[in-house]
């Protein structure tokens, strides 16, 4: 099994956080999915299936990106990371492919999160019913002020460009 069939199981999924981050950095499932068909060939599943290399790789990486954003919990917007930071894997050369990069995306996933947060808070006491519509509408549109906000903040925190 390979990070190809990890991105596609994601992709496939239709409905995580990794979904929105992927649109928030202009880069749509369906264009995902349509790269990795046109660049990989999916071999047929076999009983004991493994994980290739890359793909152990790039789950191990999924892991350090959960954990060094504090979370205490391992999601899809964790296995995004984890596979455009992988090299050898076929699905974050796609993704790079597609222009989708690892600081960006790490921005986007951060900024999602927060505003995920920030709105379940204020949605709890509002308006319950209408949350989730209202948080994916939200998640989809905002996180560009965040981002941004989060570029002019970095380099007095003393952050460099591609970390």
């Amino acid at each position: 099994m390979g990070t190809e069939h990890l991105l596609h199981g994601m992709v496939s999924e239709g409905s995580n956080l990794a979904l929105h981050v992927l649109r928030a950095v202009e880069a749509e499932p369906e264009n995902v999915t349509r790269s990795l068909d046109t660049s990989t060939s999916t071999p047929a599943e076999t009983p004991a299936a493994r994980f290739s290399g890359p793909a152990a790789n790039a789950l191990e990486l999924t892991v350090t990106e959960a954990v060094a954003l504090g979370h205490n919990y391992v999601g899809c917007e964790h296995l995004l990371l984890g596979l455009i930071s992988e090299q050898d894997g076929a699905a974050g050369q796609v993704l790079r492919g597609l222009d989708v990069e690892l600081r960006s995306t790490r921005r986007a996933v951060v900024a999602a999160l927060s505003g995920c947060v920030h709105l379940r808070a204020q949605t709890a006491k509002d308006t319950p019913a209408g949350a989730p519509e209202l948080i994916t509408t939200t998640i989809r549109q905002e996180p560009r002020p965040v981002i941004d906000r989060i570029e002019r903040l970095e380099p007095h925190a003393g952050l460099q460009a591609g970390t």
